[in-house]
């Protein structure tokens, strides 16, 4: 899919701002004056695009490595993919050699390293004790996504909450997804 202006990006438009304000050439421009040896970028949600996107797009010949935060997710853009790939696991690195002969490597996942040393026991103690409930009580958790749109969503969510209502004196709690819209919310 050739990218030409944020418009192109399966019909996406951005809000005003300076993603918006800047063409794929200013941007190509700008990697021109800085001559960097290497782009290592981020990854956007396939459904949208971000800086890193523009910079990809841009880069041309510089090499270019992204850092994957889901499992095998490979977004040509202007019909480049990037160079090389780092990946979560040795799953995610064989799931992106079927989508693309761009070269790999297994990293893991640094927005997760700060988890190997969680109390996950002490937090559950400690979050019953301060709203009040015992160990014995049932808390069923839903954590949401931005995904009211889709057949299907509305009637697993209705299904959580009727099976946490089975369970005698069960406590739903619902925490929205980071990226979900007010709508999504309220309609959740």
């Amino acid at each position: 899919l050739p990218v030409t202006s944020v418009d192109d990006w399966l019909g996406y438009t951005f809000p005003d701002g300076p993603i918006a304000a800047l063409p794929l050439a200013g941007v190509s421009a700008a990697l021109t004056k800085i001559g960097p040896d290497c782009l290592v970028l981020g990854q956007s949600h396939r459904a949208e695009f971000s800086i890193d996107d523009w910079l990809l797009a841009a880069s041309g010949v510089i090499p270019s490595a992204i850092m994957q935060d889901f499992w095998g997710e490979v977004k040509p853009v202007s019909g480049r993919a990037a160079d090389l790939f780092l990946t979560l696991d040795a799953f995610a690195e064989e799931v992106t050699r079927q989508k693309t002969a761009a070269e790999t490597a297994i990293v893991g996942s640094p927005k997760h390293a700060r988890y190997q040393t969680l109390d996950a026991a002490g937090l559950r103690d400690g979050g019953r004790a301060s709203l009040g409930l015992g160990a014995d009580e049932y808390v069923v958790g839903y954590f949401g996504q931005d995904l009211n749109w889709m057949p299907g969503y509305r009637e697993t969510v209705m299904d959580i909450g009727r099976s946490a209502a089975a369970l005698d004196g069960a406590k739903l709690s619902y925490r929205p997804h980071p990226r979900e819209r007010r709508q999504s919310i309220e309609q959740t």
